[in-house]
Protein backbone atom coordinates (compact mmCIF):
# COMPACT_ATOMS: atom_id res chain seq x y z
CA UNK A 1 0.00 0.00 0.00
CA UNK A 2 3.10 2.23 0.67
CA UNK A 3 3.59 2.39 -3.28
CA UNK A 4 0.39 3.14 -4.08
CA UNK A 5 0.00 5.69 -1.72
CA UNK A 6 2.90 7.24 -3.19
CA UNK A 7 1.80 7.01 -6.40
CA UNK A 8 -1.79 8.72 -5.56
CA UNK A 9 0.64 11.31 -3.85
CA UNK A 10 -1.33 10.70 -0.34
CA UNK A 11 1.57 11.14 1.59
CA UNK A 12 0.05 11.33 5.69
CA UNK A 13 -1.33 7.71 4.62
CA UNK A 14 1.82 6.43 2.68
CA UNK A 15 3.93 7.77 5.94
CA UNK A 16 1.50 6.27 8.59
CA UNK A 17 1.69 2.92 6.36
CA UNK A 18 5.47 2.78 6.20
CA UNK A 19 5.59 3.28 9.96
CA UNK A 20 3.20 0.24 10.93
CA UNK A 21 5.13 -2.09 8.56
CA UNK A 22 8.53 -1.32 10.50
CA UNK A 23 6.93 -1.49 13.89
CA UNK A 24 5.06 -4.94 12.68
CA UNK A 25 8.68 -6.12 11.20
CA UNK A 26 10.57 -4.79 14.63
CA UNK A 27 7.59 -6.70 16.88
CA UNK A 28 8.05 -9.98 14.83
CA UNK A 29 11.71 -9.86 14.30
CA UNK A 30 11.35 -9.86 10.58
CA UNK A 31 12.84 -6.32 10.28
CA UNK A 32 16.23 -7.80 8.81
CA UNK A 33 14.57 -10.21 6.34
CA UNK A 34 12.20 -7.18 4.83
CA UNK A 35 14.49 -4.24 5.01
CA UNK A 36 15.12 -4.17 1.78
CA UNK A 37 11.90 -3.58 0.54
CA UNK A 38 11.08 -1.15 3.32
CA UNK A 39 14.18 0.84 2.32
CA UNK A 40 12.99 0.54 -1.26
CA UNK A 41 9.71 2.06 -0.34
CA UNK A 42 11.08 4.34 2.24
CA UNK A 43 13.35 5.94 -0.69
CA UNK A 44 10.13 6.52 -3.13
CA UNK A 45 8.40 8.21 -0.85
CA UNK A 46 11.31 10.44 0.45
CA UNK A 47 11.82 10.67 -3.65
CA UNK A 48 7.92 11.91 -3.99
CA UNK A 49 8.23 14.44 -1.43
CA UNK A 50 11.74 16.22 -2.94
CA UNK A 51 13.60 14.92 0.01
CA UNK A 52 16.95 13.90 -2.81
CA UNK A 53 19.55 13.09 -0.40
CA UNK A 54 17.54 10.87 2.34
CA UNK A 55 15.85 9.31 -1.17
CA UNK A 56 19.52 8.83 -2.34
CA UNK A 57 20.92 7.56 1.00
CA UNK A 58 17.76 4.85 1.38
CA UNK A 59 18.49 3.89 -2.60
CA UNK A 60 21.63 2.69 -2.33
CA UNK A 61 20.96 1.26 1.66
CA UNK A 62 18.29 -1.01 -0.45
CA UNK A 63 20.98 -2.28 -3.50
CA UNK A 64 23.43 -2.83 -0.55
CA UNK A 65 21.21 -4.76 1.84
CA UNK A 66 19.12 -6.57 -1.16
CA UNK A 67 21.86 -9.95 -1.44
CA UNK A 68 19.61 -12.84 -2.60
CA UNK A 69 22.03 -15.12 -4.79
CA UNK A 70 19.34 -14.88 -7.95
CA UNK A 71 20.13 -10.74 -7.73
CA UNK A 72 16.49 -9.69 -6.77
CA UNK A 73 14.28 -7.09 -8.26
CA UNK A 74 14.58 -4.76 -5.07
CA UNK A 75 18.57 -4.19 -5.60
CA UNK A 76 17.46 -3.44 -9.61
CA UNK A 77 14.57 -1.16 -8.78
CA UNK A 78 16.77 0.36 -6.07
CA UNK A 79 19.59 1.03 -8.52
CA UNK A 80 17.00 2.44 -11.13
CA UNK A 81 15.48 4.94 -8.56
CA UNK A 82 19.08 6.10 -8.02
CA UNK A 83 20.61 6.66 -11.52
CA UNK A 84 16.83 8.86 -12.18
CA UNK A 85 17.21 10.49 -9.35
CA UNK A 86 20.73 11.41 -10.14
CA UNK A 87 19.31 12.57 -14.05
CA UNK A 88 16.63 14.64 -12.17
CA UNK A 89 19.39 16.48 -10.00
CA UNK A 90 21.44 17.75 -13.70
CA UNK A 91 24.28 20.14 -13.36
CA UNK A 92 24.65 18.93 -9.46
CA UNK A 93 26.18 15.31 -10.80
CA UNK A 94 28.93 14.31 -12.83
CA UNK A 95 27.41 13.77 -16.11
CA UNK A 96 29.79 11.52 -17.31
CA UNK A 97 29.47 9.14 -13.77
CA UNK A 98 26.08 8.90 -13.93
CA UNK A 99 25.41 8.42 -18.04
CA UNK A 100 28.24 5.49 -16.93
CA UNK A 101 26.15 4.00 -14.19
CA UNK A 102 23.15 4.61 -16.32
CA UNK A 103 24.37 2.77 -19.24
CA UNK A 104 25.22 -0.43 -17.14
CA UNK A 105 21.71 -0.44 -15.05
CA UNK A 106 19.81 -0.47 -18.99
CA UNK A 107 21.85 -3.97 -19.81
CA UNK A 108 21.20 -5.07 -15.79
CA UNK A 109 17.20 -4.03 -16.76
CA UNK A 110 17.07 -5.45 -20.39
CA UNK A 111 18.87 -8.78 -18.94
CA UNK A 112 16.21 -8.95 -16.08
CA UNK A 113 13.59 -8.67 -18.64
CA UNK A 114 9.67 -8.38 -17.83
CA UNK A 115 8.94 -4.92 -17.04
CA UNK A 116 11.97 -4.13 -16.37
CA UNK A 117 12.81 -4.25 -19.82
CA UNK A 118 10.82 -1.21 -20.37
CA UNK A 119 12.46 0.48 -17.82
CA UNK A 120 15.28 -0.12 -19.26
CA UNK A 121 14.30 1.05 -22.61
CA UNK A 122 12.96 4.52 -21.01
CA UNK A 123 16.30 5.00 -19.66
CA UNK A 124 17.89 4.69 -22.91
CA UNK A 125 15.94 7.15 -24.31
CA UNK A 126 17.20 9.28 -21.81
CA UNK A 127 20.50 8.86 -22.72
CA UNK A 128 19.87 9.08 -26.93
CA UNK A 129 21.06 11.54 -28.69
CA UNK A 130 19.19 10.90 -31.85
CA UNK A 131 15.42 11.73 -32.03
CA UNK A 132 15.08 8.63 -34.34
CA UNK A 133 16.22 7.04 -31.47
CA UNK A 134 14.52 8.25 -28.43
CA UNK A 135 11.07 7.66 -30.56
CA UNK A 136 12.07 3.88 -30.96
CA UNK A 137 12.68 3.53 -27.16
CA UNK A 138 9.89 4.93 -26.11
CA UNK A 139 7.46 3.55 -28.95
CA UNK A 140 9.20 -0.24 -27.62
CA UNK A 141 8.32 0.62 -23.79
CA UNK A 142 4.71 1.49 -24.66
CA UNK A 143 3.82 -1.70 -26.60
CA UNK A 144 5.32 -3.36 -23.31
CA UNK A 145 3.83 -1.82 -20.42
CA UNK A 146 0.34 -1.80 -22.59
CA UNK A 147 0.17 -5.30 -23.38
CA UNK A 148 0.77 -5.62 -19.53
CA UNK A 149 -1.47 -3.22 -18.54
CA UNK A 150 1.04 -1.03 -16.08
CA UNK A 151 -0.63 2.50 -16.25
CA UNK A 152 2.04 3.72 -13.89
CA UNK A 153 5.16 3.55 -16.44
CA UNK A 154 2.31 4.19 -19.28
CA UNK A 155 1.74 7.57 -17.86
CA UNK A 156 4.94 8.60 -17.60
CA UNK A 157 6.07 7.26 -21.43
CA UNK A 158 3.29 9.11 -22.61
CA UNK A 159 4.19 12.42 -20.93
CA UNK A 160 7.71 11.73 -22.55
CA UNK A 161 6.45 11.21 -25.99
CA UNK A 162 3.96 14.15 -26.02
CA UNK A 163 6.84 16.51 -24.87
CA UNK A 164 8.20 15.40 -28.39
CA UNK A 165 5.47 16.60 -30.17
CA UNK A 166 3.99 19.86 -28.46
CA UNK A 167 5.68 21.64 -31.79
CA UNK A 168 5.61 19.58 -34.52
CA UNK A 169 2.79 18.22 -33.94
CA UNK A 170 0.17 19.45 -31.88
CA UNK A 171 -2.84 17.12 -32.38
CA UNK A 172 -0.82 14.17 -31.52
CA UNK A 173 0.54 15.56 -28.49
CA UNK A 174 -2.44 16.52 -27.69
CA UNK A 175 -4.00 12.92 -27.89
CA UNK A 176 -0.99 11.44 -25.64
CA UNK A 177 -1.80 14.50 -23.15
CA UNK A 178 -5.44 13.68 -22.92
CA UNK A 179 -4.55 9.59 -22.12
CA UNK A 180 -1.64 10.50 -19.72
CA UNK A 181 -4.51 13.03 -18.05
CA UNK A 182 -6.89 10.05 -17.39
CA UNK A 183 -3.87 8.07 -16.12
CA UNK A 184 -2.41 10.62 -13.46
CA UNK A 185 -6.35 11.08 -12.15
CA UNK A 186 -6.69 7.35 -12.15
CA UNK A 187 -4.20 6.88 -9.66
CA UNK A 188 -6.43 7.33 -7.06
CA UNK A 189 -8.64 10.22 -8.48
CA UNK A 190 -12.68 10.26 -8.70
CA UNK A 191 -14.07 10.56 -12.51
CA UNK A 192 -14.91 14.31 -11.54
CA UNK A 193 -11.96 15.66 -10.78
CA UNK A 194 -12.13 18.39 -12.20
CA UNK A 195 -15.38 19.84 -10.61
CA UNK A 196 -13.62 18.67 -7.32
CA UNK A 197 -10.59 21.01 -8.27
CA UNK A 198 -12.77 23.88 -9.22
CA UNK A 199 -14.84 23.66 -6.06
CA UNK A 200 -11.96 23.89 -3.59
CA UNK A 201 -11.70 20.10 -2.64
CA UNK A 202 -8.80 17.85 -2.23
CA UNK A 203 -6.72 16.79 -4.85
CA UNK A 204 -6.25 13.02 -5.58
CA UNK A 205 -3.90 10.93 -8.24
CA UNK A 206 -0.52 11.94 -8.86
CA UNK A 207 -0.32 15.43 -7.89
CA UNK A 208 3.14 16.23 -9.99
CA UNK A 209 2.45 14.67 -13.52
CA UNK A 210 -1.11 15.80 -13.16
CA UNK A 211 0.25 19.86 -12.94
CA UNK A 212 2.90 18.99 -15.57
CA UNK A 213 0.29 18.00 -17.97
CA UNK A 214 -2.15 20.68 -17.17
CA UNK A 215 0.31 23.18 -18.09
CA UNK A 216 1.14 21.56 -21.10
CA UNK A 217 -2.08 21.94 -22.13
CA UNK A 218 -2.48 25.37 -21.27
CA UNK A 219 0.70 26.26 -23.68
CA UNK A 220 -1.52 24.33 -26.51
CA UNK A 221 -4.78 26.30 -25.95
CA UNK A 222 -3.05 29.74 -25.82
CA UNK A 223 -1.18 28.71 -29.11
CA UNK A 224 -4.47 27.84 -30.79
CA UNK A 225 -6.31 30.89 -29.76
CA UNK A 226 -8.45 28.96 -27.82
CA UNK A 227 -9.10 31.46 -24.89
CA UNK A 228 -11.91 29.22 -23.30
CA UNK A 229 -10.13 26.43 -22.72
CA UNK A 230 -7.49 28.29 -21.51
CA UNK A 231 -9.25 29.88 -18.49
CA UNK A 232 -10.81 27.22 -17.54
CA UNK A 233 -7.26 25.27 -17.76
CA UNK A 234 -5.93 28.45 -15.96
CA UNK A 235 -8.36 27.54 -13.16
CA UNK A 236 -7.80 24.08 -13.02
CA UNK A 237 -4.13 24.05 -12.72
CA UNK A 238 -4.27 26.66 -10.22
CA UNK A 239 -6.30 23.81 -7.84
CA UNK A 240 -3.21 21.37 -8.75
CA UNK A 241 -0.69 24.12 -7.59
CA UNK A 242 -1.77 24.93 -4.80
CA UNK A 243 -1.86 21.06 -3.80
CA UNK A 244 1.55 20.79 -5.50
CA UNK A 245 2.51 23.95 -3.19
CA UNK A 246 0.87 21.72 0.44
CA UNK A 247 3.51 18.95 -0.94
CA UNK A 248 6.57 21.04 -1.13
CA UNK A 249 5.52 23.18 2.12
CA UNK A 250 5.39 19.30 3.85
CA UNK A 251 8.81 18.38 2.39
CA UNK A 252 10.61 21.55 3.59
CA UNK A 253 9.32 21.53 7.17
CA UNK A 254 9.78 17.98 7.47
CA UNK A 255 13.51 18.51 6.25
CA UNK A 256 13.97 21.24 9.17
CA UNK A 257 11.89 19.02 11.30
CA UNK A 258 13.61 17.24 14.41
CA UNK A 259 12.76 13.54 13.62
CA UNK A 260 13.90 12.30 17.25
CA UNK A 261 12.47 9.45 19.30
CA UNK A 262 10.16 8.55 15.79
CA UNK A 263 10.88 5.20 14.08
CA UNK A 264 12.43 5.39 10.80
CA UNK A 265 14.20 2.72 8.89
CA UNK A 266 17.31 4.04 9.12
CA UNK A 267 17.48 2.86 12.66
CA UNK A 268 17.63 -0.68 11.25
CA UNK A 269 20.39 -0.36 8.61
CA UNK A 270 24.41 -0.58 8.60
CA UNK A 271 25.49 3.82 9.65
CA UNK A 272 28.49 3.55 6.97
CA UNK A 273 28.28 5.13 3.86
CA UNK A 274 27.82 1.77 1.36
CA UNK A 275 28.65 2.15 -2.28
CA UNK A 276 26.92 0.51 -5.33
CA UNK A 277 28.68 -0.54 -7.95
CA UNK A 278 28.54 2.06 -10.25
CA UNK A 279 28.66 -0.13 -13.59
CA UNK A 280 30.57 1.01 -16.69
CA UNK A 281 30.07 3.40 -19.43
CA UNK A 282 28.42 1.70 -22.42
CA UNK A 283 25.80 2.75 -24.99
CA UNK A 284 22.71 1.04 -26.60
CA UNK A 285 23.71 -1.18 -29.58
CA UNK A 286 19.93 -0.76 -31.22
CA UNK A 287 19.51 2.14 -33.79
CA UNK A 288 16.13 3.81 -34.58
CA UNK A 289 14.00 3.96 -37.37
CA UNK A 290 11.52 7.04 -37.50
CA UNK A 291 7.94 6.24 -37.56
CA UNK A 292 5.53 7.81 -35.77
CA UNK A 293 4.25 6.23 -32.46
CA UNK A 294 0.96 5.33 -31.05
CA UNK A 295 -0.67 7.02 -28.47
CA UNK A 296 -3.49 4.66 -27.91
CA UNK A 297 -4.08 1.75 -25.42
Amino acid sequence: MVSIYVMRSEFDEAEASLSNLIGYTRSTNLFQAYAPQITLLSAYLSHALGQTSRALDCYRSAAYLDRSPEKGSIRLAARVGEVVLRIGQGEEEDEEQVQGMTAQVIRECKAYGAQFDAVGRILEAILAREIIEIKKSLKSALEQVTRSLDNHLRALILALMANMYLLTASDHAQLMLKTCQQLASGLGAPEDKADELLNGGSVVGNVPLGLWVGEKFLELYRRAGKDSKARRQTELNAGIQAAMDRILERSEREATEDVGGETTVEDGLPSDGMEVDGGEEGQSDEDGEGDKMDESS
